[in-house]
C-alpha cells in the first residue's frame, strides 16, 4: 500500500509538467466535420486541437498514411496528463470519432500516435502553429514571442494563443477581421460602440479598439477564456478599454452601434432576434462561422428579421456577412 501511494504521489508530480499528445488523422469530407471533431474533444477535456501544419512522420510501428479516403488533414491533440492515461484518451478518441462519424457519412478517423511529452514542448509545438499572419489590408496578428519588424501601413494585433477559439488563422476569424478592417477604412474608423458576442480570445474586441471603436464589450458563456482574453488584453495596452461580460446574450442590456458574433449555425439562428435588438437602427452587424452551404438559409433568415446585407465574403468554405439593422426593422 506505502508504495502504491509513493508511486502515485511521484507520477503526481510528473504529470502535472506532462500533456498527452494524440495525432490524428481525417478524411476532410467538409470543415464542420472536423471542427465538430476536434469541438468535441476539447468538451471532453483537451486542452487544445491545432491543424498539424507540417508533414509529421507516420506511426512507425503503424500502417503507413492511407490515401484512398481523398485530402486528409492531421490534428493534434492536447490532453492535460493529470487525471488521463493514455488508455483513457485513446478510448476517449476512439468514442468521439464513433459519434462524429454517425453525424458525417463517409467520415474516415484514425490515431497515428499517442504519448507524453512535458510542458515545454507542449509550449513549443504551439508556438509553431502561429506565425505571424496579415489578416487583412492592414491587420498583422502577431504572436508577442516572434514579434517581426512591422511595416508602417500595419496594425499589429498581438496574440498569445491559450484556451480560447479566435487566433486569426481560422477562416471565420480572418473573414471577421478583414471585414471590420474594411467598414473602418471606409468610414474612417469603427463606430462608437462595438459588441462582441462569444468574444474568445479578445481578438475582435482588440481589432475593434484599434480600428477606432472606443466603448467595447464582448461576451461569452465560458468563464474560463476571460483569462486568456485579458492576457491579450495585456499584450496590446487595451485593459482598461473593453470590457467582458460573463453569461448569456441576455445579460447584455443596451444597444450598440457594431456587433459581431463568430459563431456556429445553430447559436446564430436561435440568437438573431436577440442580436437584432441589441444594435441601433442602421446600426452594424458581422456575423461568421457559416460554411458556404449554410450561407442561403442565414441569410433569408436575418433578411426577415430586419436585416440587410452590405457585404459578403467567403474563404476555405467558410462564409461571414456584414448586415446593417433596418431603419424601420
Amino acid at each position: 500500500m506505502c508504495h502504491n501511494r509513493a508511486r502515485s504521489e511521484a507520477e503526481s508530480m510528473k504529470t502535472v509538467q506532462s500533456w498527452i499528445e494524440v495525432l490524428v488523422e481525417a478524411n476532410e469530407i467538409c470543415p464542420e466535420a472536423l471542427h465538430t471533431l476536434s469541438a468535441a474533444l476539447v468538451d471532453h477535456g483537451a486542452c487544445g486541437a491545432i491543424l498539424d501544419q507540417g508533414t509529421p512522420e507516420a506511426d512507425p510501428a503503424g500502417p503507413p498514411p492511407c490515401q484512398a479516403c481523398g485530402h486528409l488533414t492531421r490534428l493534434k491533440v492536447y490532453f492535460p496528463a493529470a487525471g488521463h492515461t493514455i488508455e483513457e484518451v485513446l478510448s476517449l478518441v476512439d468514442r468521439t470519432a464513433t459519434q462524429s462519424k454517425e453525424i458525417y457519412d463517409g467520415l474516415v478517423v484514425r490515431v497515428l500516435r499517442i504519448h507524453t511529452i512535458d510542458c515545454g514542448d507542449w509550449a513549443e509545438r504551439w508556438k509553431a502553429c502561429f506565425p505571424p499572419k496579415r489578416v487583412s489590408t492592414r491587420l498583422l496578428v502577431v504572436p508577442p514571442w516572434d514579434i517581426p519588424a512591422v511595416p508602417p501601413d500595419c496594425i499589429p494585433i498581438f496574440l498569445e494563443p491559450g484556451r480560447a477559439f479566435g487566433t486569426g488563422q481560422h477562416p471565420s476569424t480572418a473573414l471577421c477581421l478583414e471585414l471590420l478592417d474594411g467598414i473602418a477604412q471606409t468610414q474612417g474608423g469603427l463606430p462608437h460602440s462595438f459588441l462582441d458576442v462569444g468574444y474568445g480570445s479578445g481578438i475582435l474586441c482588440i481589432a475593434a479598439q484599434k480600428l477606432g471603436a472606443t466603448h467595447i464589450v464582448g461576451v461569452d458563456i465560458d468563464q474560463d477564456v476571460a483569462e486568456d482574453a485579458l492576457r491579450n488584453f495585456a499584450h496590446n495596452h487595451v485593459n482598461n478599454k473593453i470590457r467582458l461580460v460573463t453569461g448569456p446574450l441576455e445579460c447584455i442590456r443596451r444597444r450598440f452601434d457594431m456587433v459581431t458574433a463568430n459563431l456556429d449555425f445553430r447559436l446564430l439562428t436561435q440568437s438573431v432576434g436577440h442580436m437584432k435588438e441589441l444594435i441601433h437602427r442602421n446600426g452594424g452587424l458581422i456575423i461568421s462561422g457559416i460554411l458556404e452551404e449554410e450561407a442561403p438559409e442565414i441569410l433569408h433568415l436575418f433578411q426577415r428579421t430586419g436585416f440587410h446585407t452590405e457585404d459578403e465574403r467567403t474563404l476555405e468554405e467558410w462564409t461571414a456577412l456584414y448586415m446593417r439593422r433596418k431603419d424601420n426593422g
